[in-house]
């Protein structure tokens, strides 16, 4: 038998996501994230804000999974969440960065300029650089590339590749590759060979 039409199903799922026990909740969002409906998408963002841990962590799975629309509302609530969660930020953080929203821009480029953060937080900030970044912030990877944490290197390397498709100059990048393969990591030197081969530079 052929599955209820979201209309059969989404009301009851609403209800449900504004249950009292919270792991009905967090039922209600995995389900919701299966349909493109504004009001699954509308629950999912309000349980954001939800006062359960575990409620809040499914609705940023649930909007990571869902292929959700590109809402400015949920920027806020995202970085919210980034900010008081030590366990999931990484969720939250990956999908704020698919908002085009200019307070994302600016949440990211303070992560990647702090280096008291978690490592796992500023690659995931680097990589929005190389994704949506401009030029200026080159000097930004560039201080990465001699990161102690070496996946952190390893992505700052490869960001500054997908910058360098920007610039006229790609010099800029390809020079500072070079000292890269005396690095003790085997990681950050297949990296950096990666991109000067994706340069096309003779180096």
């Amino acid at each position: 038998e052929a599955p209820p039409a979201p209309e059969a199903v989404i009301p009851g799922l609403l209800d449900q996501a504004k249950d009292a026990d919270p792991s009905l909740r967090s039922d209600a969002l995995a389900e919701l994230k299966n349909f493109r409906d504004a009001r699954a998408t509308a629950a999912i963002f309000a349980c954001l804000q939800d006062t359960d841990l575990y409620v809040r962590f499914s609705a940023v799975s649930a909007l990571a999974g869902s292929g959700a629309p590109n809402d400015p509302s949920s920027v806020e609530p995202l970085q919210k969440f980034v900010k008081e969660d030590k366990d999931y930020q990484g969720v939250a953080l990956s999908y704020l960065g698919h908002i085009d929203d200019p307070r994302v821009k600016e949440f990211m480029l303070s992560y990647a300029k702090d280096s008291a953060a978690d490592p796992k937080l500023r690659a995931a900030a680097v990589e929005y650089i190389g994704e949506k970044g401009d030029p200026s912030m080159l000097p930004l990877l560039l201080a990465c590339f001699e990161s102690e944490d070496k996946d952190l290197a390893k992505q700052a390397i490869r960001s500054a590749g997908k910058l360098a498709e920007k610039m006229q100059d790609k010099g800029q990048v390809a020079a500072p590759l070079i000292p890269r393969f005396a690095d003790e990591s085997g990681r950050v030197r297949a990296a950096a060979a990666e991109v000067l081969y994706e340069l096309n530079d003779p180096r």
